[in-house]
């Protein structure tokens, strides 16, 4: 039987992986090829034992996974060889020519296509007289070459290449890991000194300083502005006459400026103000009210570092009411001597008379009435007269009249004769 190569085996040409392992495995010289001797053929010569192909597995790239294939069962020949007869055998043995690759013989055995294969081309030829193996005869022998290795010595020399390079990129790792842990370059050691023994000093743990928190922007605001009454009660509307009225307030968001102010409408009090550099609280701020306005606005307003102005408004509203009247008072009603003279008790008319002096005050009212002494309208006044020495004594009476609705007041005064 001759020699079976496997698939994928170049069938002539030196062999890549055997060259690459020339120089690791000394192997021992090929002996020299004999020429052959002329041989006569004899009965021995002929087959006795019909040819059996032989099963050729399929080649698998080393690629794709393929679960194994088991070829069927080949039939036998049905009709055993016949040797030629002793007669036309030749005298001298004649060497049968090895057929050119893809060139067809009918002295070759048969191809047998194993069932399961990738490439229905790629088949085992067994070629007659020994030969055999190869390439399929739709491509021929490339001299050997990379391409034409089998394909289970091509994945092994790839995975050899894979590992050495995974082996290399395993050692650059580890040296830049180790060169580069320490973040520098090893500097040179320093020479040992003799020191003397230092004691460590025990750290000190101190508290952390907490990061202060930014204060957020706050825009001023005027939170609150009242009046201790929203009415001013005004006896008359005369503009001398003024009620004093008292503010409380709260400015927020940090101002630069308050000032207050007040007219008949709302308005800006910075720009106009009665009284500026405010606090930004107060509870007790005293402004007063004109009473010849029916109405006044107090403007309270609050300048922000943004240079924005943000007021606060109070409205106060004059209430006229007239006072009650009053009932008129006399403050001052008397009567007095203005000299030593007395009356003659004989003859009242001896002259000279004494002379005497009558005073009077009143308040609140319109008119004053003294009968004894006419003309004498005077609210507040005196007057001197004669006493009248017929008489015993001498009586005065006044009379002070108010407004419409009040009781006039009324009260009397009295001297008695001068005598000696």
């Amino acid at each position: 039987m001759s020699e079976q190569h496997p698939p994928g085996t170049p069938a002539e040409g030196p062999d890549p992986f055997d060259e690459l392992l020339k120089g690791l495995v000394e192997e021992p010289a090929a002996p020299q090829p004999v020429a052959p001797e002329p041989s006569v053929p004899s009965s021995a010569d002929v087959p006795t034992v019909a040819f059996t192909p032989v099963e050729t597995p399929p080649v698998v790239p080393p690629s794709v996974e393929q679960s194994p294939v088991t070829a069927p069962p080949l039939e036998e020949p049905t009709v055993a060889f016949a040797p030629p007869a002793a007669s036309d055998a030749p005298t001298t043995a004649f060497p049968e020519p090895i057929p050119a690759a893809g060139t067809p013989s009918s002295g070759l055995a048969p191809t047998v296509v194993m069932p399961g294969s990738l490439d229905p081309t790629a088949a085992t030829t067994v070629l007659a007289g020994g030969a055999g193996g190869g390439l399929p005869p739709s491509e021929p022998p490339r001299d050997g070459g990379f391409r034409d290795w089998d394909p289970r010595r091509k994945a092994l020399f790839i995975a050899l290449i894979a590992a050495a390079g995974v082996l290399l990129i395993a050692l650059i790792v580890l040296l830049v890991v180790v060169l580069g842990g320490s973040g520098k370059d090893p500097g040179p050691t320093p020479s040992p000194t003799r020191t003397s023994a230092t004691p460590t000093p025990t750290p000190t743990r101190t508290a952390a300083t907490p990061t202060p928190t930014p204060t957020p922007t706050v825009k001023p605001a005027v939170q609150s502005f009242t009046a201790n009454s929203n009415t001013a009660v005004c006896a008359d509307t005369g503009a001398e006459t003024n009620v004093t009225m008292r503010f409380s307030w709260n400015v927020v968001g940090n101002p630069t400026q308050i000032a207050i102010a007040s007219a008949p409408n709302a308005i800006d009090a910075i720009a106009n103000p009665f009284q500026n550099n405010l606090p930004a609280t107060a509870t007790d701020f005293q402004m007063p009210f004109a009473c010849s306005n029916a109405q006044l606005t107090y403007s309270l307003t609050a300048a922000g570092p943004d240079g924005q102005h943000y007021s606060g408004v109070v409205t106060v509203v004059r209430q006229y009411t007239p006072p009650a009247p009053t009932n008129p008072t006399i403050t001052q009603f008397t009567v007095e001597r203005l000299d030593s003279n007395v009356c003659d008790p004989d003859d009242p008319t001896v002259t000279p008379f004494p002379r005497i002096r009558v005073v009077w005050a009143t308040k609140d009212a319109t008119a004053v009435e003294i009968p004894e002494l006419p003309g004498s309208e005077q609210l507040s006044g005196s007057s001197e007269l004669d006493y009248d020495c017929a008489v015993e004594g001498m009586v005065f009476s006044i009379t002070a009249t108010g407004a419409s609705g009040t009781t006039p007041a009324t009260g009397t005064t009295s001297i008695l004769r001068p005598v000696a």
